[in-house]
């Protein structure tokens, strides 16, 4: 004889389902954690971006400084002729073939016209939109103010300015 189980015979073991709403709580929390981590991402890359544009304004600033002393030097190395770097007197300069060889009769007001050509086409190459001038100051004969301008990309017009004594 047979004998079929109905309830009696071996308990069955129940399954534990989660409920209904906790279903998709996982996906949820994944993608919480991948838009977090997606805004630290995007922190990251400003922060990049940003370091780069302040390293190229530093290396700007220092060519404008390295260029002022430049033009510094070439005044105390030209004491008789100082008088003519002012913008005044010499505007942007005028390219000699004589100075710039290093010629013994060069005389100091042109040697200071060739320098300043040479320097404004320098700070042109160097320096974006890059400008140079040089100003007596009012009253007196061996104090001078030496401006170098450009345009920093992302920042706008920027400026350094040195006054020299010759």
């Amino acid at each position: 004889m047979v004998t079929t189980c109905t309830r009696t015979c071996a308990p069955r073991q129940r399954v534990q389902r989660s409920p209904p709403r906790a279903a998709g709580l996982a996906l949820v929390e994944g993608l919480v954690v991948l838009v977090v981590f997606l805004v630290g991402l995007l922190g990251v890359a400003a922060l990049y971006t940003e370091g780069v544009l302040e390293a190229q304004g530093a290396a700007a600033r220092a060519r404008a400084a390295e260029l002022a002393s430049d033009m510094v030097e070439r005044m105390r190395a030209n004491r008789a002729g100082a008088a003519a770097y002012a913008d005044t007197v010499s505007g942007s300069g005028h390219l000699s073939d004589a100075c710039r060889a290093g010629a013994a009769g060069c005389a100091p007001q042109v040697m200071a016209s060739t320098d300043k050509a040479e320097w404004t086409l320098e700070i042109a190459a160097a320096l974006p939109s890059g400008r140079g001038s040089v100003a007596a100051v009012t009253g007196s004969t061996t104090l001078y103010t030496i401006r170098i301008s450009w345009l920093e990309p992302g920042v706008g017009p920027q400026a350094y300015v040195v006054s020299v004594r010759t």
